[in-house]
């Protein structure tokens, strides 16, 4: 079945989800360092915690972050978070990254900072709250 969201007709919504990865359980997630930070998607509110360390992010589904619309690559691009600094490096991706409305192959980012992979916008948020409980999806694949 095919849906058609907005201008975009395929098989996908676009918008920023995160799907399972196979060989994961929540056993093994629990020793995962997670960062103060977290990746927001406006256009669907969905958001998932950023850990410490490589957070890759593209359509495929091996990513820890996948995002289905097809403006994004397979293996779109890398999020780096050491302590309190975050860090995005394009991974030779077609439609690339937009800072700030410029094309940038590597860049620092802020919190609040909006970025678009492809046509996706999406944001670094760090919220008041960090109870990951209440969000069982990510609390399991994250």
């Amino acid at each position: 079945m095919v849906a058609s969201y907005g201008k975009q007709r395929h098989g996908f919504a676009p918008e920023a989800i995160n799907a399972p990865q196979e060989g994961r359980s929540l056993q093994q997630n629990r020793s995962v360092d997670h960062s103060p930070f977290q990746i927001y998607h406006p256009g669907s509110g969905r958001s998932w915690w950023l850990k410490q360390g490589e957070n890759s992010i593209g359509r495929g589904f091996q990513n820890d972050i996948v995002v289905t619309d097809l403006s994004v690559s397979r293996h779109h691009a890398r999020i780096y978070v050491n302590g309190q600094t975050i860090y995005i490096k394009d991974s030779n991706s077609t439609n690339g990254i937009f800072v700030a409305g410029q094309r940038v192959r590597e860049c620092a980012l802020q919190l609040d900072c909006i970025f678009k992979l492809g046509k996706v916008e999406l944001a670094i948020i760090k919220p008041a709250v960090d109870d990951r409980s209440t969000d069982a999806w990510t609390m399991t694949w994250d």
